[in-house]
């Protein structure tokens, strides 16, 4: 019984690892993929009339589903994926469906996993910047607060009518199993609404 208990948890185990690796492994390719191609979107020598698609349409410009998140002064970069679900949330920093499109007014919610693409999520500070890359613009958004919640407490997903960007992920950062809260971040979207810039490469997670 001894043996057979011993072997019961090395196969566990065994199929335990090759399940995270090949989470892993589709996540670095997603995240490589959309990269490539929203580089490829934005190109100049690309045309207007050429829609370069990753899984997941309508996060963005109509027609794109491509779309990355960058916060420079605590290394956070990430292709956003077009859900909250569970695979979206492994592939990358997820859209929150129902709240607003990306570059749009309104209120854009994102979510993230706090071990992996949000990991540093807890070092931000009020006025830090937040940039948004989409096939054809660059949005710039700066932090208001920050605050810890309930998961009940939907009404930081509330409608706006300003430009707002909300960023979610599980809290407390190292807590052991389900987190009891979420974190919140609120940013809102600088005046001038965007710029064209070159998207610059996104090394994969």
């Amino acid at each position: 019984m001894i043996r057979i208990a011993a072997a019961l948890l090395i196969v566990t185990g065994v199929l335990g690892l090759v399940f995270l690796g090949q989470e892993r492994w589709d996540a670095a390719a997603y995240q490589t993929h959309a990269a490539q191609a929203l580089i490829i979107a934005r190109s100049p020598e690309t045309p207007d009339t050429i829609s370069v698609v990753v899984r997941g349409a309508g996060i963005g410009e109509p027609d794109s589903g491509l779309a990355r998140i960058d916060i420079p002064r605590i290394g956070i970069t990430s292709m956003i994926a077009a859900g909250d679900d569970h695979k979206s949330l492994q592939r990358g920093v997820g859209f929150i469906r129902g709240t607003a499109r990306l570059g749009g007014a309104g209120n854009v919610g994102l979510a993230g996993h706090r071990d992996t693409y949000f990991r540093n999520l807890r070092l931000i500070a009020v006025a830090d910047t937040i940039v948004i890359t989409t096939p054809k613009h660059q949005y710039h958004y700066v932090v208001d607060w920050k605050r810890v919640v309930t998961p009940e407490s939907m009404a930081v997903l509330a409608p706006s009518d300003s430009a707002l960007l909300t960023l979610v992920t599980c809290y407390p950062f190292y807590y052991v199993g389900p987190a009891p809260q979420r974190f919140v971040v609120r940013a809102r979207r600088l005046e001038g609404g965007f710029v064209s810039a070159p998207a610059a490469p996104l090394t994969p997670p």
